[in-house]
């Protein structure tokens, strides 16, 4: 069966389509993780956050009475030296905290506040042509506490 479209309906396709198209080539801001350890610092240059380590991407669960680890990737940079030896010798850190910011406000809006964190195993990767080497890490605290900020869609 076809459907036969008026001039003033497929007019009205072609406007939505090409508004579609222009709107879609924005991008949304991407939000920015950051992740403190207790004397270990990284290269963050935000204000809020400085010395900071740039987290690209992290996972973290809990099961029944206990923290699960938190698996990280960062890219290479001066916390790489320190956490490796911090995974080697399996040594805990009194604190740690990572911290998820609306990169459009500026708003911190979920933090997990660790304490006797331990770095559980550590890696880094890189090959030739793909930019910054990277980092992979997981965490495990002994106790951890997660607290969430309502975002404002206008305001963060």
């Amino acid at each position: 069966m076809k459907t036969r479209l008026t001039g003033s309906t497929r007019k009205a396709i072609q406007i939505v389509a090409t508004a579609g198209i222009a709107l879609g080539a924005v991008p949304a801001a991407a939000d920015q993780i950051f992740l403190q350890i207790a004397n270990l610092p990284g290269e963050s240059l935000d204000k809020a956050h400085k010395d900071w380590i740039e987290v690209l991407s992290y996972s973290q669960g809990v099961s029944a009475g206990r923290c699960s680890q938190i698996s990280i990737q960062k890219s290479v940079d001066r916390s790489t030296p320190g956490l490796m030896e911090l995974a080697a010798f399996q040594k805990p850190v009194a604190s740690a905290t990572l911290a998820v910011v609306n990169s459009e406000y500026g708003v911190e809006y979920l933090k997990v506040a660790m304490t006797g964190v331990i770095v559980n195993d550590h890696a880094y990767s890189g090959c030739d042509g793909c930019g910054r080497p990277s980092d992979y890490m997981s965490l495990t605290p002994s106790s951890m506490t997660i607290s969430y900020r309502r975002q404002n869609p206008s305001t963060g």
